[in-house]
């Protein structure tokens, strides 16, 4: 039987890999994931509402190495919510994304502001 990784925390995968899991897998749930390499950190996509990015964003601050990057996969707000927890880091990401981000984006509840499948 395999063995579930941990949730809501850093789970290191390799040396200077992490990913942070959340339980459940409905709209509004994704997942977050860090690199550490010889210049900081990179983060790849940054959650939805602040109960979910801020302890990821305490969690990778922990770390203690410069956050320099973020990549975001895509444009949903359930990748994107949490990027103003990193402000310092540069933000990579599509045209597209680029676009969702110029627009408001409610960030309060999983169940409030547009359907994150059809952003």
């Amino acid at each position: 039987m395999a063995q579930s990784a941990p949730v809501r925390t850093l789970h290191e995968l390799a040396d200077g890999v992490y990913v942070w899991l959340q339980p459940g897998g409905e709209s509004g749930v994704s997942n977050a994931g860090v690199i550490v390499d010889d210049d900081g950190v990179t983060i790849v996509d940054t959650m939805m509402v602040r109960s979910q990015w801020e302890p990821f964003a305490d969690a990778v601050k922990a770390l203690d190495v410069p956050m320099r990057r973020i990549v975001l996969t895509h444009g949903h707000i359930d990748h994107v919510g949490g990027t103003k927890a990193f402000p310092h880091a540069g933000v990579f990401a599509s045209p597209q994304t680029s676009a969702v981000l110029d627009q408001h984006m409610s960030t309060t509840s999983p169940s409030s502001g547009p359907d994150p499948r059809r952003i």
